[in-house]
């Protein structure tokens, strides 16, 4: 955050002190164009042959995708990730289905980000994610006329250069691609996520204007019970911009509006300014946006966690009336901001979403339709919906995220770790030897925003959840949460030498998870050295903790945003 999350706990990645079972055996079976490798026990481990596979793997995605490997558009010179979801490799351009503009300017700029702090490169932030969000801006947006006013477009015809829904009718209809001014309001929240994210790194004020903009119109337009309720949700799924008429009442998913509204709630913006609601009343800002995140949180506790309607997910899905078309993605958010927000009941919250996932997206062998095994080599594999059981290296990672969080927010569980260590170990598969990330078994196409979220960020997470290799480590990485979390960003980095790291963080609190090559003797926020603890019971201005056996260091800084490592 810019300033200071008072009331948020702050998610950081998470790390597990335990030691896996040993050994590297090749079989004779392949997964993804790989041999598949095991330990002694026979389960599972990531296919690079590296005593840091994790880091080798975000490297390879990273390069891959910066490499300039992505055709361009021939009409306006941009990457077709502008203007495409995906296409297959060595062709020249994208496939024909419908573009995701609002959603790929959201997870670019969380990939930037966190590169960012991965590396001290500035350039992704930069050269990459802000010119195409920029674009978005520019040629992407609701009108600040219409109905649901400065709302970037979830969907576009492939290949148009510019945004407002897709012609559902190319793609069979029934609400593919949304349809011409049709809107997605949680992928528009997913775009205004990252605006704030790269202003926060960049300072530049057309991002913020434009996700205070995006998080103004979900506040007016939200839907206290009895209007949401079982069949209608606090937003709607599809409505017409331009005129306000619902094409689809229902999705469950209602995370990144609170997510962008709690970035926005803590210093960002003035709170005083008056909001008219859609029911005539007026409020101050402050005031819309804090209701409109109760109404979210309270309809998604008393609803799908209860009916287990995790329905209506993606662009491309087809209007779901039966409400019965569940899938992966929704619910595993959902505990994941549970988790990080500790929001009432979460541990049994939680709970009660893993045991969905499990019982309808992961052990799916004995359901009709086209499926994969649910446990392939002791990994629990995890499936996007319901109407395609086949299993995904990005939810499988998705899945192992969340149960790292929980895991470490429960204080540790050692069947948890071994679950979510053989989940990344599986997804790791899907990044190939050049460094492209496929869907899963039998898919060969690029998915740009899979590439970004199971190719690099999840990994990401894989490199510090699963660390095992004691110091030196190959070299020093800020691992700072951009998936999925309410926290600060790096703003700056700079990886001096081998024995210093100097970061700064876009606000405080801030708890930071870095990976060292180095044993460090002194940690500073600002001008105060801060006290080294062996737990993470921290009083202000912080304190850090360092585990000499895989170099893995967490400070947290109460005060100053600037911190100093030797």
């Amino acid at each position: 955050m810019k300033l200071c999350l008072n009331v948020v706990v702050v998610y950081i990645i998470v790390f597990f002190p335990r030691a896996f079972a040993q050994g590297r055996h090749v079989l004779n079976d392949t997964l993804m164009n790989h041999n598949v490798i095991v330990d002694d026990t026979n389960k599972i481990i990531p296919w690079p042959n590296s005593s840091e596979p994790f880091e080798l793997l975000i490297e390879s995605a990273w390069s891959w995708w910066k490499s300039d490997n992505i055709p361009h558009d021939k009409y306006t010179g941009h990457p077709l990730y502008y203007f495409f979801p995906s296409y297959k490799p060595g062709t020249p351009t994208g496939n024909i289905w419908p573009a995701t503009p609002a959603s790929m300017s959201g997870w670019l700029a969380q990939t930037a980000a966190a590169m960012f702090a991965y590396n001290g490169d500035i350039s992704p932030v930069t050269d990459i994610a802000l010119p195409l969000c920029k674009y978005v801006l520019a040629n992407g947006t609701t009108p600040p006329n219409y109905v649901w006013a400065n709302m970037p477009y979830a969907s576009s015809d492939p290949g148009a250069p510019y945004f407002q829904g897709a012609n559902s009718s190319r793609f069979g209809g029934h609400g593919r691609g949304d349809g011409i001014h049709v809107i997605e309001p949680d992928k528009s929240a997913e775009a205004a996520y990252g605006f704030v994210i790269l202003y926060n790194i960049t300072d530049d004020k057309e991002l913020l204007t434009a996700a205070t903009a995006i998080a103004d119109t979900l506040a007016i337009h939200v839907r206290n019970t009895p209007l949401s309720n079982g069949t209608s949700s606090p937003w709607p799924f599809r409505v017409n911009a331009l005129n306000g008429s619902v094409v689809e009442e229902y999705t469950s998913n209602v995370v990144e509006q609170m997510l962008v509204l709690n970035q926005l709630m803590y210093g960002l913006v003035d709170l005083t300014t008056p909001l008219t609601l859609c029911n005539g009343t007026t409020v101050p800002r402050g005031v819309a946006y804090r209701f409109a995140h109760q109404v979210a949180l309270e309809w998604q506790r008393d609803y799908p966690e209860q009916n287990g309607r995790w329905t209506a997910c993606c662009e491309d899905v087809p209007v779901d009336t039966t409400l019965t078309n569940y899938n992966s993605v929704q619910p595993i958010n959902a505990a994941q901001y549970l988790i990080t927000t500790r929001a009432p009941d979460w541990k049994q919250r939680s709970e009660a979403i893993f045991d969905f996932v499990k019982k309808n997206l992961i052990y799916t062998d004995n359901l009709p339709g086209k499926h994969s095994p649910a446990i392939q080599y002791g990994a629990e594999c995890v499936s996007e919906q319901k109407e395609y059981l086949i299993k995904m290296g990005v939810h499988t990672g998705r899945y192992a995220v969340a149960l790292s969080m929980y895991s470490q927010a429960m204080g540790g569980n050692q069947t948890l770790e071994e679950i979510a260590y053989r989940c990344y170990s599986w997804a790791s598969y899907c990044t190939q030897s050049d460094g492209v990330n496929l869907v899963g078994p039998g898919e060969q196409d690029v998915w740009f925003r899979i590439q970004l979220a199971g190719g690099i960020l999840q990994m990401i997470h894989a490199l510090s959840d699963t660390a095992r290799t004691p110091p030196p480590a190959p070299t020093n990485h800020l691992l700072l949460s951009l998936p999925f979390g309410v926290g600060s960003v790096a703003k700056k980095v700079q990886y001096k030498s081998a024995g210093s790291v100097e970061y700064t963080t876009s606000g405080v609190p801030s708890t930071d998870r870095l990976r060292l090559s180095f044993t460090p003797t002194t940690v500073s926020a600002g001008t105060t050295k801060l006290p080294q603890k062996d737990n993470d019971q921290c009083a202000s201005p912080g304190c850090w903790t360092f585990d000499s056996k895989t170099g893995v260091l967490v400070v947290t800084h109460t005060i100053a945003t600037d911190v100093s490592i030797e």
